[in-house]
């Protein structure tokens, strides 16, 4: 799956490897907008590990 993030207060491209450590995806971009990939079986894990680091 295909995500697009941005966020106006949370330096996204800093929490964005922490969320994807362990899982079958990749992503980057700038300090407050960024993108990627992960792998279907991952996604929910993958929203569940960046809400915890947000």
């Amino acid at each position: 799956m295909r995500f697009s993030l941005r966020s106006t207060k949370t330096i996204i491209n800093k929490i964005l490897p922490k969320a994807l450590n362990g899982l079958d995806g990749y992503g980057g971009g700038h300090e407050h907008a960024c993108g990627g990939s992960v792998k279907k079986k991952d996604f929910t894990t993958f929203i569940s590990n960046l809400k915890k680091l947000i």
